[in-house]
């Protein structure tokens, strides 16, 4: 797990098992921190867009820390 990028623990507790997943789906407040990567020349725009979506809808309206 790399150290650079705290922010993707969640994401990696949802690759464990299946209840792993459905327990970390469940509880907002571990998609409530976001790094955003900005970059003028991602050509992946798209799907880091899809991302950040999906980790705002989990998060559940909880306080964000970006």
């Amino acid at each position: 797990f790399p150290q650079d990028q705290p922010g993707l623990a969640p994401v990696l507790l949802t690759t464990v098992c299946r209840r792993w997943r459905e327990v970390a789906v469940g509880f907002p407040k571990l998609w409530c921190m976001l790094q955003l990567q900005v970059d003028r020349d991602d050509s992946d725009w798209q799907q880091r867009a899809l991302f950040y979506d999906s980790l705002l809808k989990r998060s559940q309206g909880c306080p964000l820390s970006l």
